[in-house]
């Protein structure tokens, strides 16, 4: 065989390999970041439609309830994502969140700590909320 061509077939076999070697656990956590990062961006910013879809489909109802009761009213300055806390199997993670917000008619801000969590179902990640925190309320 050519150098050329063992050198060729090893650098195929060495891509596929470090392919393989990560697997899906080992893009897991990118995809959660990801899709954390894109949900709290879009419901600072009151895209309420596209928050929805990181919500799970079991807390859509209860979600609509609250954009409903809360679109106007409710305005996230910022927030600040601290910590991914994954179960042992990776696929089930608590988020840190830290949110800075405040509810009209007051005006005084808010800055509330949640543990959000978040459930993997095939290779999308999607929020269960807690709607008994202040924030939700």
């Amino acid at each position: 065989m050519r150098p050329i061509n063992l050198i060729s077939l090893l650098f195929i076999v060495l891509i596929f390999s470090s392919c393989y070697s990560r697997g899906k656990f080992g893009q897991s956590p990118d995809l959660l970041k990801e899709a954390t990062e894109r949900y709290y961006q879009v419901l600072k910013w009151k895209y309420y439609d596209k928050s929805k879809q990181f919500i799970d489909l079991e807390d859509r109802s209860a979600y609509e309830d609250f954009v409903l009761r809360m679109e106007d009213n409710l305005n996230i300055t910022s927030y600040e994502i601290r910590e991914y806390i994954f179960t042992e199997d990776g696929k089930q993670c608590d988020v840190k969140i830290v949110l800075t917000y405040y509810k009209y008619p007051s005006i005084s801000e808010k800055r509330e700590v949640l543990y959000e969590k978040w459930i993997e179902r095939g290779s999308t990640w999607y929020v269960k909320p807690d709607f008994t925190t202040d924030f939700y309320q």
